[in-house]
């Protein structure tokens, strides 16, 4: 929601973002990245202590979802690391905003998307499953992402349904 109101979400389509704007914003996403980080590793701790525990009862099924959590967390440090990298030069495309729903009621799904690109995930369904939540019950559904490529800002509404492909149609 914050993202939202700072990056001016009903600026006209062909508007340009100052490049220190663009790098700022990068900066931010970096920064929020590399926050993540110690708490990851703190919850990773916690369930390596949970496993063993579970391991000592013989509780084999409760390890077993211990583990698949483990692995998952440790992929998110992977990728937060990654992220978080300031050695890497300033990316030319932003993910600024992005929301999903019907007028008036809209889901900041910013995330998501900046995850699913991120990691590099070719293609995404854009949809309530996707998202894991409904604003609007009912009633079709848009997405509207707001990005920037070189600081100049574009905006891209799919149906709901719609598979976005990355390469393709954020350009």
């Amino acid at each position: 929601m914050f993202l939202t109101s700072v990056c001016g979400f009903g600026q006209d389509a062909g508007t340009e973002d100052p490049p220190e704007l663009a790098a700022l914003q990068e900066q931010n996403v970096r920064n929020l990245e590399r926050a993540s980080i110690p708490i990851l590793r703190e919850y990773l701790q916690g369930l390596e202590g949970l496993e063993q525990e579970y391991t000592r009862e013989r509780k084999f099924d409760a390890i077993t979802l211990v583990q698949a959590e483990g692995k998952e967390v440790q992929r998110q440090i992977d990728e937060a690391t990654k992220a978080a990298d300031m050695s890497r030069p300033v990316a030319e495309f932003l993910i600024l905003s992005a929301s999903y729903g019907a007028a008036p009621r809209w889901l900041d799904v910013a995330a998501q998307i900046r995850k699913a690109w991120r990691t590099g995930q070719a293609t995404m369904v854009l949809n309530t499953d996707t998202y894991r939540g409904d604003p609007a019950p009912y009633v079709p559904k848009q997405t509207k992402i707001v990005y920037s490529i070189n600081g100049k800002r574009e905006e891209k509404f799919s149906p709901e349904g719609h598979v976005l492909n990355f390469n393709d149609e954020l350009k």
